[in-house]
């Protein structure tokens, strides 16, 4: 357990709730009911006290044209703020440019007064050799001179910072292929007339038809092509519209008629559209059905095209989230081959699948929970097998961020593998494809999160816990090491409301074994010799994890405390972001995905049962 957790000894301690032993005794709390007006009053006047009392807690980086610079913006107190100038070549930082001169040069070409502390400036574009400073402010774009002290209304500048990721990690879902009608080298045009498939050469409007079974209840479309322009790709689709669901609307006005209203909403055992795959190929002028069943679920295939343009491989979830295949087509033949084929005896998060296509080395990076944890694998297009096992471990590759496929490197975010940590908290990492060189990013104790300079030569990575003050550094992406430190929060202005900072606990499941981390919120009046009803703060989905794992100021749940309650929230066993059998937990039991029903009575919640 790390030191920015709280054992389960201390909850049962602070009365708010009771695991494997009986709490020493306590005095109920019961307040009287001037006591709750009283609380109402306090926590509406600490809603507004509580406003901005987090100062400089993220950092927003905004690179320059040169990828060697940025400027980012502090929010101060009194909602003020500052704009500041950051050199990573040079490990240096100070003003982005003279506040007080720039307002005044403002002020005379505006016609009004600007406060220095409130410029309210949206973009910045500074001149390095010059040190001239273009900004907008609103919708006006003006020039400050700070040798002249002047500022003059310009265009909006000609360069601005590339601020788009270097590399953008693709969804599987993406549609890939050519949605026009000519074909890519121009010679050929599909349409789409009588419901049936067509093909023209380009410049003639003799047509050869393809197919003819297509109708108006099941037309042919959706067509795109190969590369080399020497296959069609199309489908005979099969509508089918959601139905509608039905509710009725009570609370109406100058009525006590419910009123009926419905919406369409595809329900479990409803049909969805199905796609028939077929290939069309310009020379033989022949239609191939391909020989795999119909697309049913999750919309039409998105198609990748291998290096030789004959084949072609496409993604398929099947209903009831037990298979996934990548499967691949022989354009001349129509028949299919797994390259990829899964299955599971509970369920398969498809959304959460990753894959990245590599045809130049006809290679797949796939990720896939198979070995109890989320984790990625590069896989033999053309043998279909796995040639090795990117990451491995007890711990979770939660998201991609890039794919370096020159240098064969893999940049990602993964939880759990930093022992004696929240297991939530997110770092970032580098690896190769081969499952070697893993190199760590971003070591420090604590949640991440972390924007890339476009070059990704430097990172700005911000880290802290529900109860450790944000920090904010500026990184070399080669070794992960920091330039310098850009920002520490200041939250003395919250700590001086006497706010508690919420407490992380562990605590074991209940099967006695797997550790549960949540989070506790108590009244800024709290009384360890008292009893406090307790409410579990929680979203009960087993698609995600929900607990905040960043710094917590003033919220709902601290909110929900100060009317006398202790609030806790915490993932159980169902949820998301943990190992495959911890998730497993929901499957055919979504009532029990969270937390099962619990039984009121003289005693405290013990935590263990809620889990």
């Amino acid at each position: 357990m790390s030191t920015q957790s709280m054992s389960l000894t201390s909850l049962l301690l602070a009365g708010a709730l009771a695991a494997q032993a009986q709490p020493q005794p306590a005095t109920p709390y019961r307040p009287t009911q001037e006591e709750i007006l009283q609380r109402y009053r306090s926590v509406a006047q600490l809603d507004t006290q509580a406003r901005n009392t987090v100062l400089k807690s993220f950092v927003m980086p905004v690179w320059q044209a040169d990828q060697k610079t940025f400027w980012y913006r502090n929010n101060l107190k009194d909602n003020t703020s500052e704009y500041i100038y950051v050199d990573a070549a040079a490990g240096k930082k100070g003003p982005a440019f003279d506040h007080a001169q720039l307002a005044a040069a403002l002020s005379k070409a505006a016609g009004k007064t600007i406060d220095p502390a409130k410029l309210g400036i949206s973009s910045l574009v500074i001149d390095n050799k010059t040190k001239q400073v273009s900004f907008r402010l609103q919708n006006q774009w003006y020039r400050f001179d700070p040798a002249q002290q002047s500022c003059t209304s310009i265009a909006s500048p000609d360069t601005l910072a590339g601020n788009s990721a270097a590399m953008r990690r693709r969804n599987r879902w993406e549609r890939d292929g050519r949605r026009d009608s000519t074909s890519p080298d121009k010679q050929w045009v599909s349409f789409i007339k009588d419901y049936n498939v067509y093909i023209r050469p380009a410049g003639s409007q003799e047509a050869f038809q393809y197919t003819s079974d297509g109708t108006k209840e099941k037309p042919y479309g959706q067509l795109t092509w190969s590369p080399d322009s020497k296959y069609a790709i199309g489908y005979k689709i099969d509508p089918r519209e959601a139905k509608e669901v039905y509710y009725i609307l009570t609370s109406q006005p100058n009525t006590m008629r419910g009123q009926l209203k419905s919406q369409r909403y595809a329900q479990p055992g409803d049909e969805f559209t199905s796609f028939e795959m077929y290939t069309f190929n310009m020379a033989s002028k022949k239609a191939v059905k391909v020989n795999t069943e119909k697309y049913d679920f999750l919309g039409s295939p998105s198609i990748r095209w291998r290096k030789d343009n004959r084949y072609f491989t496409y993604e398929k979830a099947d209903r009831g989230h037990q298979r996934f295949r990548i499967i691949e087509v022989d354009s001349e033949t129509g028949n299919t081959r797994n390259v990829i084929d899964e299955k599971t005896n509970t369920f398969i998060y498809e959304q959460r699948i990753f894959t990245h296509y590599l045809p130049e080395t006809e290679e797949i990076i796939w990720s896939s929970e198979k070995d109890g944890y989320r984790h990625l694998y590069l896989v033999d297009m053309a043998k279909g097998t796995v040639k090795n096992a990117i990451t491995t471990g007890d711990w979770v590759v939660r998201e991609i961020d890039s794919i370096d496929e020159k240098k064969r490197e893999i940049w990602f975010r993964a939880s759990g593998m930093q022992a004696g940590e929240d297991p939530y908290n997110l770092h970032y990492y580098r690896i190769g494809f081969d499952g070697k060189k893993l190199a760590s990013l971003t070591p420090a104790v604590g949640n991440h999160n972390v924007s890339w300079s476009p070059d990704r030569k430097y990172f700005v990575d911000t880290y802290s816990s529900p109860a450790v003050a944000p920090v904010t550094t500026l990184n070399r992406t080669a070794d992960g090491k920091p330039v310098m430190e850009l920002e520490k929060a200041d939250i003395s202005g919250y700590l001086a409301l006497g706010v508690p900072l919420p407490e992380v606990f562990v605590a074991k499941a209940r099967d006695g074994k797997t550790d549960i981390w949540g989070v506790v919120c108590r009244p800024r009046n709290f009384d360890p010799n008292k009893r406090y009803p307790v409410i579990e703060n929680i979203y009960a989905g087993p698609q995600d994890a929900f607990v905040p794992k960043s710094f917590m100021s003033y919220g709902e749940m601290q909110s929900m405390a100060e009317l006398g309650f202790i609030v806790v929230q915490c993932d159980g066993m169902g949820t998301a972001n943990r190992s495959k059998a911890f998730h497993d937990v929901c499957w055919q039991n979504l009532a029990d995905a969270v937390c099962p029903t619990a039984s009121y009575g003289s005693r405290p919640w013990p935590l263990n049962t809620l889990m």
